[in-house]
């Protein structure tokens, strides 16, 4: 095990399933890692492409940061999401992009938090259904409009 020059601890991990003999490396975030000059607070949530984590530079305002491996099967995703994301108009309907780049073994993307993820309140709710037929219909209203908003900048 080694450190990326982004303060994650790189380690070996086992051959991908797919039969290749090739090894991945798997990268370990931890509370209290800093990269980019941002303290990692909290996992927020991981998926196919990578991890989100809460963090701050100054334990006052608190950011979100994707983190996601370079080596992963058809690249990162950030860069893509970082040229989208300088192309939008201000106070859009989208996250601000604070900053992103690129380390040795990972990229990363730090944005505006905009609160606790649907599904963190969705647990936190005592009854599974506690989000009604509404507010689904509202959330996925509002998920359209971002959508045609973002087309409608024909972004190359």
């Amino acid at each position: 095990m080694s450190k990326d020059e982004g303060g994650a601890t790189v380690s070996p991990a086992a051959a991908p399933a797919s039969g290749s003999t090739e090894k991945a490396e798997e990268i370990v975030f931890n509370i209290g890692d800093v990269i980019n000059g941002y303290k990692i607070v909290k996992k927020i949530d991981e998926g196919g492409f990578g991890q989100v984590f809460k963090v701050t530079k100054d334990e006052k305002t608190f950011y979100a940061m994707k983190l996601e491996l370079n080596s992963q099967e058809g690249g990162s995703a950030i860069k893509l999401e970082i040229h989208v994301l300088s192309q939008l108009p201000k106070n859009s309907v989208f996250p601000g992009m604070i900053c992103g780049g690129r380390k040795t073994k990972f990229s990363y993307l730090v944005l505006e938090l905009l609160g606790d993820s649907l599904k963190t309140l969705k647990t936190r709710c005592p009854n599974p259904e506690c989000l009604s037929d509404g507010t689904w219909s509202r959330i996925g209203i509002q998920c359209l409009f971002a959508f045609v908003f973002l087309k409608s900048l024909r972004i190359p």
